[in-house]
C-alpha cells in the first residue's frame, strides 16, 4: 500500500521561457529536473506543498521539517527564502502495463517520449506497505517538460502528512 502525494498548482513554471536549463538538443525535454531557476518564485507562498506547472514538487519549511530524514533531497530556492524543490531519493516502480499507460512521441537521442498519459490511479509492482518515505514512480507523466513522476508516501508517513495539516490531501494507489 502507498499514498500519491496530492497538492495544488502553485501558478508558476520552474522552467520559464527564457531560462537556460539542460535540454536534450533533439526533442528538447529537460535533462536534469534537479536545476533550478534562480528567479523562481512559488505564485502562492501560503501553501506548504504545491506543483509548478512543470511538475516541480515545491515545499514550504514547514514540509521540509515534518519530512526531513525520510528519503529527500530539498533544494534551496535562491528566490524564495524558505522554499524548496523536493526531489525524492528512491524510486518505486508503477506497473505500466497494468494501468495501460500511454507513451507517444520517442526521442530517438535521449530515448524518452514526448507524451506520457495514465498515472491514476496508480499501480505500484509492490509486495507489501511502502516504508514510511518520500518515493518517486520510474515513469514521468504528462506532456513535454510538464512531465514528472507521482510522489508516494507509506501508510505512516501519509497519515502523519493528513494530522499536520500540511498536504490537502493524498489518494490511495494500488
Amino acid at each position: 500500500m502507498a499514498y500519491v502525494l496530492s497538492a495544488p498548482d502553485n501558478n508558476a513554471y520552474m522552467l520559464a521561457e527564457g531560462a537556460s536549463y539542460p535540454a536534450c538538443p533533439t526533442c528538447g525535454l529537460a535533462t536534469d529536473r534537479e536545476w533550478i531557476n534562480p528567479g523562481f518564485k512559488p505564485g502562492d507562498v501560503r501553501l506548504d506543498a504545491s506543483y509548478t506547472y512543470d511538475g516541480y514538487l515545491i515545499v514550504s519549511e514547514r514540509f521540509r521539517s515534518a519530512t526531513q530524514n525520510r528519503g529527500a533531497q530539498f533544494i534551496e530556492l535562491p528566490a524564495a527564502p524558505g522554499f524548496y524543490s523536493l526531489v525524492s531519493d528512491d524510486e518505486v516502480p508503477l506497473d505500466a502495463e497494468k494501468r495501460e499507460t500511454v507513451f507517444e512521441q520517442p526521442c530517438e537521442r535521449c530515448g524518452r517520449f514526448f507524451v506520457v498519459a495514465g498515472a491514476t490511479p496508480a499501480f505500484l509492482k509492490l509486495a507489501e506497505p511502502l516504508p514510511d518515505r518520500l518515493f518517486r514512480t520510474d515513469i514521468k507523466f504528462g506532456t513535454g517538460n510538464e512531465q514528472a513522476p507521482l510522489t508516494v508516501v507509506g501508510p505512516g508517513l501519509a497519515a502523519q502528512l493528513r494530522e499536520t495539516n500540511l498536504v490537502a490531501g493524498s489518494t490511495s494507489c494500488r
